[in-house]
């Protein structure tokens, strides 16, 4: 699993910080974003936008049924914005343990 494309914002007011794809020898989510939130940094999957009660809310449109691919999503892409050499790519999580 590679983090791609990693696009990051210059704006010191937008809680987005980066855009970024995930690449697999299987496929390729685009669109994830790395935000700083309350608890610092974070990886968002792709959301879609919908209107309930007059509200916006957002859905995931991937996601992750297993806590710990998500945490090694977030420490890969993190890894990747902040410049680490490793951040940008595992050999350590093979491609089938990806549950989504």
């Amino acid at each position: 699993m590679q983090i791609k494309n990693l696009y990051k914002i210059n704006n010191p007011n937008s809680k987005v910080k980066a855009f970024f794809s995930i690449e697999t020898t299987d496929f390729i989510i685009n669109d994830c974003k790395i935000v700083d939130g309350s608890n610092g940094l974070f990886v968002a999957f792709p959301s879609r936008e919908y209107e309930k009660d007059g509200e916006k809310k957002w859905k995931g449109i991937v996601r992750s049924k297993d806590r710990d691919v998500s945490q090694r999503v977030n420490a890969l892409a993190i890894g990747a914005y902040r410049g680490e050499k490793e951040g940008s790519k595992t050999d350590d999580l093979p491609e089938e343990d990806i549950p989504f």
